[in-house]
């Protein structure tokens, strides 16, 4: 009716704020706790240490090393036998053993294994640090090998047929390093002259530094001479899935006084590489104190005038 006033409709009530969004442990790392932050911290200090000596290799002796051979070559647990993959096409890879020469005379064996596929190849020789790990011994100026096929000789590439038998399964490969000169290798010198060349037959007397292959004790002539000064370690390449075990001394199987005639007296007083490890010297005996310690002598400085 006229003049009736309907009654007010009742207030609803005010909707409840929107709930916040859990914070997850996906995306940027948000949610996680404080203390997975500091786990994900760098160890330091006695910890880092701690950790580092726990994963150490043991450098106590001449060995192929984890860091001294290409990823794709696997070491024994003794650490002288090597094995090559067909991973990533099978290519030659390399490793270097832990010690090097830079002066006097030393020999190595290696074996060759005859278990393994007739597609497995080698190159054996010598290496300095510079030499590349992903390519076979004598790829580039930093490296000297003697090859299995052919019976070659091959450094920086440049490989010649012929310098000595050709090896396969079962054979010993001995290699001599003689360094004949007294040049020292310059440390700022990044790219040295190389003035190497293998001489026409192996024979003649060699020149300077220089480089010699034995097969099962045979004498194979001098594959390199006037070789670069540096720090030279035995190196093995494997093609494929070849392997082969290093025999660093002392006791080898042809040993050089024995199994070769016309030797250089360098030569057969050549000592064995196992001899690049510098061992402490023996403790007193009980009761008797140790040497004094001795300080070298420098000359008097002139006076001036």
């Amino acid at each position: 009716a006229l003049g009736v006033v309907a009654p007010a409709a009742a207030a609803l009530p005010a909707a409840p704020p929107p709930a916040k969004k859990q914070k997850t442990q996906r995306g940027r790392g948000r949610g996680k706790p404080k203390k997975d932050a500091w786990a994900r911290q760098p160890k330091r200090g006695a910890e880092a240490r701690a950790a580092k000596a726990k994963h150490a290799e043991v450098d106590d002796r001449v060995c192929f090393l984890t860091k001294d051979k290409a990823p794709q070559v696997s070491a024994s647990a003794d650490k002288l036998t090597l094995t090559g993959s067909t991973a990533g096409g099978g290519g030659y890879r390399m490793a270097r053993a832990n010690r090097g020469a830079k002066a006097g005379a030393w020999y190595w064996e290696v074996t060759i294994a005859e278990d393994r596929p007739a597609d497995a190849h080698y190159r054996v020789g010598w290496a300095t640090r510079k030499a590349a790990l992903q390519a076979p011994a004598g790829y580039d100026r930093w490296s000297f090998a003697y090859r299995d096929v052919a019976g070659a000789a091959v450094h920086a590439s440049r490989r010649v047929d012929g310098y000595g038998a050709p090896f396969g399964p079962g054979d010993v490969v001995g290699c001599l390093l003689v360094f004949g000169d007294e040049r020292e290798e310059d440390p700022l010198d990044l790219k040295p002259p190389d003035d190497s060349e293998m001489p026409p037959g192996g024979g003649g007397t060699p020149e300077g530094n220089y480089v010699k292959f034995f097969l099962n004790g045979a004498d194979q002539g001098v594959a390199f001479q006037k070789i670069p000064p540096g720090t030279y370690a035995p190196v093995v390449s494997i093609y494929r899935s070849g392997q082969a075990t290093a025999n660093f001394g002392p006791e080898f199987k042809f040993p050089l006084p024995d199994v070769a005639e016309g030797l250089r007296d360098v030569e057969r007083a050549a000592r064995p590489v196992s001899d690049l490890i510098v061992k402490p010297p023996p403790p007193p005996p009980e009761g008797e104190a140790p040497p004094p310690l001795t300080i070298p002598a420098y000359p008097p400085v002139p006076a001036p005038g």
